[in-house]
């Protein structure tokens, strides 16, 4: 089926308690293991290339933010898919100012996901990204990005850009 590689020794050691050789279940337990991380990022991948071409394409089917609608005020993700409609059409500073946090954030979560995919190598990564610092430090700056952007200071700086707020 396929051969066994230095990279699948701890997961040898893990199923057959140490001991050299494999079996075709070894084979079959590597094999589960290797893929089954790779099955949990590709549909993630998957939608969002949909979601894209959806908004590429129909725009008037791109969903309004709930909590705007709700209370009338930014959520910190507002702006993020007219983001993502400006950077496809190659309108990059227009892309940047529909949501400057969006492109903050976006690093660390292809981060997380790329330490997700690693699996056990990534152990260590996983731990320091998503620990409670790291999580502290993203949400206090999401929350000061939450407050500023729904300040008259933020809609000043967008005005002396050039840039038009509404959505």
């Amino acid at each position: 089926m396929f051969d066994v590689t230095a990279h699948d020794a701890p997961a040898l050691r893990e199923i057959k308690g140490g001991e050299r050789g494999c079996n075709v279940n070894m084979k079959k337990e590597i094999f589960r293991r290797r893929y089954t991380t790779f099955g949990r990022i590709v549909p993630y991948c998957l939608l969002g290339a949909v979601w894209i071409v959806v908004c590429i394409f129909f725009p008037e089917f791109m969903p309004r933010c709930l909590f705007r609608l709700a209370v009338g005020y930014d959520c910190p993700a507002c702006g993020a898919q007219r983001a993502l409609m400006h950077m496809a059409a190659g309108e990059f500073v227009a892309g940047f100012w529909s949501n400057p946090y969006m492109w903050l954030i976006m690093p660390y979560a292809l981060l997380v996901l790329a330490a997700e995919a690693g699996g056990e190598a990534s152990a260590v990564l996983r731990r320091r990204i998503t620990g409670r610092p790291a999580i502290v430090a993203v949400a206090t700056v999401m929350t000061a990005w939450w407050i500023l952007r729904n300040t008259s200071l933020w809609h000043s700086l967008l005005a002396a850009n050039g840039v038009c707020c509404a959505l």
